[in-house]
């Protein structure tokens, strides 16, 4: 799977890429349809240099109470000296946190071109109440990634992998004419909502596959003279 995923995800990726980033939690289950995905809620927020993000995702379990495992993507693409990202997520789930222990693969890497894509994911157990409706919160900040011609632009990105459907994606970057110069430029190239104070996106179902949501822009103050 983390083969895959690395190509997909580096296909058109920006140049000189240097970006922390994590994604959308994984519930593994041997019975994928016994529990739906009702919504997942994620906000990415510029302040002074950082990507805060925040996620709320609901999940409805089926009449069979069950013990999964939640794996939360903790991720970097560097060049081949960077080392793997090692950012603290905070999670609760039902407003109790969770105890997240580092998984096995942590320090994995690939290199695909001029990129190394490294992984050092976090996991947890979590329980399912028959019939029972979950709240899974998950809070980190990173520093925004750089890339581009003497990495003059700044990135932030997201990663969804797997299967399955979310009955209801809100996907939300905001930031402020002090961090962005002009607006930014998100890819993949969604119907997104773009204004000065932030860009947003709202799907209804959506459907889940690999692929790193990202946004590209120039910082404030940045002045076209200085090249990019």
């Amino acid at each position: 799977m983390l083969s895959i995923l690395i190509a997909s995800a580096l296909q058109g990726l920006p140049t000189n890429l240097s970006v922390d980033f994590s994604g959308m939690p994984l519930l593994r289950t041997d019975a994928p349809a016994s529990y739906r995905v009702l919504s997942h809620s994620v906000t990415l927020e510029l302040v002074k240099g950082e990507v805060i993000v925040n996620s709320t995702t609901l999940y409805k379990n089926g009449p069979e109470a069950k013990t999964l495992t939640l794996t939360l993507p903790r991720r970097r693409f560097g060049d081949s000296d960077s080392g793997a990202a090692d950012f603290a997520i905070a999670g609760t789930w039902d407003r109790l946190a969770i105890p997240f222990r580092a998984l096995t693969e942590k320090g994995s890497t690939k290199t695909e071109g001029s990129h190394t894509l490294y992984r050092s994911d976090l996991g947890a157990q979590v329980k399912m109440a028959p019939n029972a409706t979950h709240a899974l919160k998950i809070a980190y900040k990173t520093p925004v990634g750089v890339c581009g011609y003497e990495r003059k632009q700044r990135i932030v990105g997201y990663q969804f992998e797997g299967s399955g459907r979310i009955e209801q994606l809100n996907f939300s970057f905001k930031y402020t004419q002090q961090e962005v110069f002009n607006l930014p430029d998100p890819r993949p190239e969604w119907p997104w909502q773009i204004g000065t104070k932030g860009a947003y996106i709202r799907r209804e179902p959506f459907d889940l596959i690999d692929r790193f949501v990202y946004f590209t822009f120039y910082p404030g103050g940045f002045r076209p003279t200085d090249g990019g």
